[in-house]
């Protein structure tokens, strides 16, 4: 058998190594078009055309049939992050855990006030749903990455290096040298962890586009950045202060007999410990606190604005989940409002009432709060109590 020549191997094998270099050179520089992923805002929050895109043929993978044909579906990867006040933490995340594990998903992570899930793409859309009914939504935040074009370069570049490992292997069967077949062996180890990288990053774009995530932080409010600047009101802003700090007055100064603050009917068991111009505080024995405040009515602004105000300081800022509200008849035909929530403290349910009447001149605002149980057995009393305020014009 006549032999090739040495000059003549050397020569296709460096061929074969310059094209092998050229063909994966750009393997760990793959475009990272899913760190970039384009953010849409709260009110533009997904319609239900949003995950048409992610269904992938039957036929075969999604990076296959994106390299396949140019024509295939778009491959997307979608993410969501929600901020929720809600009224009992724990039985929130264990609702959201159900929720994905009967979408066909799983559990990803949980914390004290976090959880994070992934379910099939094609059942994200009504998850996101579901989980929105549990509580308030205080803050929503999707994602949305196309990755087709990253998915048809990774399979290319598999493809040309899977083909370049033949051409070695082959060119290893035919050397004659020891030294020949070292280097050939150097270069297969190289092509091979290559081509173990690209299936590697494949693998995981796919999971990724089948799995949508979805994480939810629980009773955290916003940060104040973003709250305090749009609501110009102090007294809004300082709505429940006494639940979520336990801000009261320091010293009692309220005299038997004289009421200088608003005048009401406290409900039994109640005494009246503060009581100055516009603004009186109370308490039970049993750890639930009033305080009444008088607030001047700016520019004449009507019961749909300031309980709409209100109800988003106490979601937003206090993270308070409101699990009641209502219309409350006030003396002389008043209107009036009433919100009812709770919020957890040091691993303890504490409840708040919040109660709102508003004349032309003044809007008064009547707040209960304490341990969940007390003020729900007290709540009857406390609308009572609120109903009997003696309202100035």
């Amino acid at each position: 058998m006549r032999r090739r020549p040495r000059g003549v191997f050397m020569s296709r094998l460096t061929g074969i190594i310059v094209v092998c270099a050229v063909a994966l050179g750009g393997c760990a520089m793959a475009p990272q078009s899913a760190g970039k992923m384009p953010a849409l805002s709260a009110a533009d929050a997904p319609q239900p055309t949003l995950l048409a895109a992610v269904v992938a043929p039957a036929d075969g993978s999604p990076a296959a049939a994106a390299a396949a044909r140019p024509d295939a579906q778009r491959l997307m990867i979608y993410s969501a992050a929600l901020r929720m006040t809600v009224p009992d933490l724990r039985q929130v995340q264990e609702s959201i855990r159900q929720l994905a594990v009967s979408a066909g998903g799983y559990l990803q992570e949980m914390d004290s006030g976090s959880i994070t899930v992934r379910v099939p793409a094609a059942g994200f859309e009504r998850l996101v749903q579901a989980v929105e009914r549990l509580g308030e939504v205080t803050s929503r935040h999707m994602k949305a990455a196309d990755i087709t074009e990253e998915m048809r370069d990774l399979n290319i570049r598999l493809s040309n290096a899977e083909q370049t490992r033949k051409q070695l292997l082959a060119l290893l069967e035919k050397s004659q040298k020891v030294e020949d077949a070292l280097k050939i062996e150097q270069e297969l180890q190289r092509v091979t962890e290559t081509i173990e990288l690209l299936k590697g990053k494949i693998r995981y774009l796919e999971s990724q586009v089948a799995f949508s995530t979805l994480r939810v932080e629980l009773n955290s409010p916003l940060p104040q950045t973003q709250t305090l600047a749009r609501i110009p009101f102090p007294w809004v802003q300082a709505l429940a202060d006494g639940l979520v700090s336990g801000k009261v007055q320091p010293y009692p100064d309220a005299r038997r007999g004289r009421q200088r603050g608003v005048q009401m009917d406290l409900p039994a068991s109640y005494i009246r410990f503060y009581d100055r111009e516009g603004h009186t505080e109370a308490m039970s024995a049993e750890g639930v606190l009033i305080r009444v405040r008088q607030q001047d009515n700016y520019d004449g602004g009507d019961m749909a604005f300031w309980s709409a105000l209100c109800r988003r300081a106490l979601v937003e800022n206090r993270a308070i989940a409101l699990a009641d509200s209502g219309d409350l008849a006030m003396r002389g035909d008043t209107p009036g409002r009433f919100f009812i929530g709770q919020r957890s403290s040091g691993g303890e349910a504490q409840g708040y009432l919040l109660v709102l009447a508003v004349t032309r001149n003044r809007v008064y605002t009547f707040e209960a709060w304490g341990p969940q149980s007390v003020l729900t057995a007290d709540l009857g009393a406390l609308k009572k109590s609120a109903a009997s305020m003696r309202l100035a014009g």
